[in-house]
């Protein structure tokens, strides 16, 4: 999807992402997290925008 960055779901069930990536990477990107994966249910979605961090890969943490 061209972003940078991680994912990775926190103990109280919810999942966390920081991405990083060019306007409209990230604006399709969001809107994919709108939906999720097939099996996901998508109740609620929080974007904010934090200070810029070096990433080279997309990277998900279990």
């Amino acid at each position: 999807m061209g972003i940078t960055g991680w994912v990775k779901n926190t103990n109280a069930g919810h999942v966390e992402i920081l991405a990083k990536g060019n306007t409209a990477d990230l604006e399709g990107f969001i809107n994919w997290c709108k939906q999720g994966p097939p099996k996901a249910l998508v109740t609620n979605l929080l974007v904010t925008e934090k200070e810029e961090e070096a990433f080279t890969t997309f990277e998900v943490f279990r």
